[in-house]
């Protein structure tokens, strides 16, 4: 059984992000925020590169908006789960 890992949640809006990371245990380690100014992919990609996580493994993302969600998985290698 893998051991848990690091949680992080990232809220993109209209005008800015935020993100978060929460331990196994549901504390708040970190905490970033910053105006996108239209550009939610650089400014997703300067944050997580300032807080040194731009090579992080993804185990899964959970998409939510416009009253409708979805959750993407992935395996162990990185590969989408159907």
């Amino acid at each position: 059984m893998a051991s848990p890992v690091n949680v992080i949640g990232i809220d993109v809006g209209s005008v800015s992000i935020a993100i978060v990371e929460v331990s196994p245990e549901k504390e708040i380690l970190r905490t970033w925020y910053d105006f996108h100014h239209g550009r939610v992919e650089e400014a997703v990609a300067r944050i997580l590169s300032d807080a040194d996580m731009q090579n992080a493994s993804i185990g899964s993302i959970l998409i939510i908006g416009a009253e409708k969600f979805g959750l993407l998985l992935f395996d162990e290698d990185g590969s989408y789960l159907k």
